[in-house]
C-alpha cells in the first residue's frame, strides 16, 4: 500500500470512528485533534473503549490506535540491583 493509500485508509477510518460514536454514543469526535494531537487521540479512544460495547466500534479503535502509531513504546526492563549493592532502610546488606 503507498502513502497516498494510506492516508485515504486513514481519513476513512476516522470519519468511521465519528460516525460510529454519534451512532452509538450519542458523542462527537474532533478528527482534527484525534489527527494533530496524540494525547487527546489516546484520551478519546480510550473513553470510548471503555463506553462502549459495540464490537465494530472497538474493533475501529484499536485500528485506528494501529494506524496512528498510539501504542505506547516498551518500557525498558531495569536491571535488578547487583548483589551485595543492596541498601535497605539506609543501610548495606
Amino acid at each position: 500500500m503507498d502513502k497516498m493509500d494510506e492516508h485515504i485508509e486513514q481519513l476513512r477510518l476516522l470519519a468511521r470512528l465519528k460516525l460510529q460514536v454519534r451512532r452509538e454514543l450519542d458523542q462527537a469526535v474532533d478528527l482534527e485533534r484525534m489527527k494533530r494531537e496524540p494525547q487527546y487521540a489516546l484520551s478519546r479512544l480510550a473513553e470510548i473503549e471503555e463506553s462502549t460495547a459495540d464490537e465494530e466500534l472497538l474493533v475501529t479503535v484499536l485500528r485506528l490506535r494501529e494506524m496512528l502509531d498510539l501504542y505506547p513504546a516498551d518500557p525498558v526492563p531495569t536491571a535488578p540491583p547487583a548483589v551485595g549493592q543492596r541498601y535497605l532502610f539506609g543501610a548495606r546488606s
